[in-house]
């Protein structure tokens, strides 16, 4: 009779009540982990990875830079042009952006853990210092002790700016069109 494999279960990051984070430090392959609070200063070595960093994860670009992609097909669609001109526009632009949201996405959580290595330090080293090697140790730990990869990601996204605001903007248009489904439904 074989024994039952034991597994390590994913081990979220500490959040409060509600939901959010709380930066408490926690504990991954035996090494403390502290945080940057995202909107705190990071360092000139560190700020340099942060800017290359928030694009890839952000899809390839800003979120800004997708709502506003989505913004010109919009236009493209409300144009004078003929029917079949606006058709093929639209179809070429949205086709485009959706292969390159894909084409990114296949590394978006890779390079989301890489940004955390930059807002996320291991107690003892330099806080403002950042270099690939150390990045991929703490990714290593998180690895090993199972850390959330769904925290890690909201986290990361938490450090790419717009992103708030764009969500923002899509949960209220959901809203309005809740209501006006709501009217039509009864």
């Amino acid at each position: 009779m074989s024994e039952k494999a034991e597994f390590k279960p994913i081990k979220p990051l500490p959040k409060n009540a509600s939901g959010q984070l709380t930066y408490e430090p926690f504990t991954a392959n035996g090494h403390k982990y502290l945080f940057i609070r995202p909107g705190s200063e990071i360092g000139i070595k560190k700020w340099g990875e942060y800017e290359k960093l928030k694009i890839v994860v952000g899809t390839g670009q800003t979120f800004q830079g997708i709502v506003q992609a989505f913004d010109e097909i919009t236009t493209t669609a409300a144009s004078d042009k003929a029917f079949a001109e606006i058709r093929k526009e639209v179809i070429l632009s949205a086709d485009a952006y959706k292969k390159g949201i894909l084409d990114m996405s296949r590394d978006r959580f890779n390079k989301a853990f890489y940004l955390s290595s930059i807002f996320i330090y291991r107690d003892g080293d330099d806080p403002y210092t950042w270099s690939l090697e150390r990045a991929e140790e703490y990714i290593a730990d998180w690895t090993e002790e199972r850390i959330s990869e769904q925290d890690m990601f909201f986290f990361a996204s938490l450090l790419i700016p717009g992103y708030s605001n764009v969500f923002l903007k899509l949960k209220e248009e959901a809203d309005r069109m809740s209501e006006k489904l709501s009217v039509v439904t009864g």
